[in-house]
């Protein structure tokens, strides 16, 4: 009896035990910055940042589309309001009231809910990994480089969450759930449908399926990804009576396709060119290797 209880809490802890770990030390990290810069740590307020405003906004009011106004918007030109943000975790905020707590509230308590069941979710995902290598890979994307929005009020911890529940059913080889997923993660962040590139890929790449199980595999969840993103853009013509409302808006922040490299010359001609204390791209640079050594040594 005693061998079986010990047995049982061992099984919970090891499949319980590091995702909550990791999430409560990660949260603190965060408290503590928070507390240094002096803002309480216990306020929602705290947690709402630059963009979150408009979730919360969306949330409150619906979508708005409407030409810039140099004395409300800083901008005397082009297209403001919310339909440059996508819905669901908007959508979602809705509820806080019905609970009795406000928007940022329950933007705080949903965000870090989404954080611990991506972390637990990824966990599980990556049991046939050596305990050692697992832990160094949780650790990593627990204390990933840059990110702060996972803790914000804020869509990230959503997309996220959303993108790992889609490839945990890929990987079970589910393509009716894995479209699901995929196609509310595309309404949750605007970037959301790049997913559907190294899903497809993989699928496509698998040669453990027979190739018509494939194509099914395939064609559900990158359909469903894409319907995901039509429909928002669906959605913003019923609210503000343009299809391409959120192209007007995001077009005066010079949003483009562009080549990688550029951006890249543009980063490190910055970083040389102006002392660090004074040049905001040099922490994106610092952010950038620190990314790319954690990636490198989670292969």
């Amino acid at each position: 009896m005693k061998k079986s209880l010990e047995s049982q809490t061992s099984s919970l802890w090891g499949r319980f035990g590091p995702p909550i770990v990791v999430w409560c030390l990660s949260w603190l990290v965060v408290a503590g910055a928070l507390q240094r810069q002096g803002q309480p740590i216990f306020s929602a307020d705290s947690y709402a940042r630059a963009d979150s405003g408009h979730y919360l906004s969306i949330a409150r009011d619906g979508y708005r589309l409407y030409p810039c106004q140099c004395q409300i918007d800083g901008l005397s030109e082009g297209w403001c309001g919310t339909v440059g943000w996508f819905p669901l975790y908007s959508y979602l905020l809705r509820g806080g009231p019905y609970l009795g707590l406000t928007l940022e509230q329950w933007g705080c308590l949903l965000t870090q809910t989404f954080r611990l069941g991506f972390l637990g979710l990824l966990w599980s995902m990556l049991h046939e990994v050596a305990w050692g290598r697992r832990v160094w890979l949780l650790s990593f994307v627990g204390f990933f480089p840059g990110g702060i929005y996972h803790h914000a009020i804020f869509p990230i911890s959503l997309l996220i969450f959303l993108h790992c529940l889609a490839m945990h059913y890929a990987l079970k080889g589910n393509g009716g759930w894995c479209a699901l997923f995929g196609g509310l993660a595309a309404m949750s962040y605007s970037t959301g449908f790049v997913f559907s590139a190294p899903l497809a890929l993989w699928i496509g790449s698998d040669p453990n399926r027979p190739l018509a199980r494939r194509l099914y595999d395939w064609l559900l969840p990158v359909a469903a990804i894409w319907l995901g993103f039509a429909g928002v853009l669906a959605l913003m013509y019923v609210e503000v009576g343009r299809w391409d409302a959120f192209f007007l808006v995001q077009e005066k922040y010079g949003h483009q396709l562009t080549w990688p490299l550029r951006t890249w010359e543009a980063y490190f001609r910055t970083v040389t060119e102006v002392p660090a204390q004074d040049n905001p791209w040099f922490w994106g640079m610092v952010q950038t290797v620190l990314i790319g050594g954690g990636m490198v040594s989670c292969i």
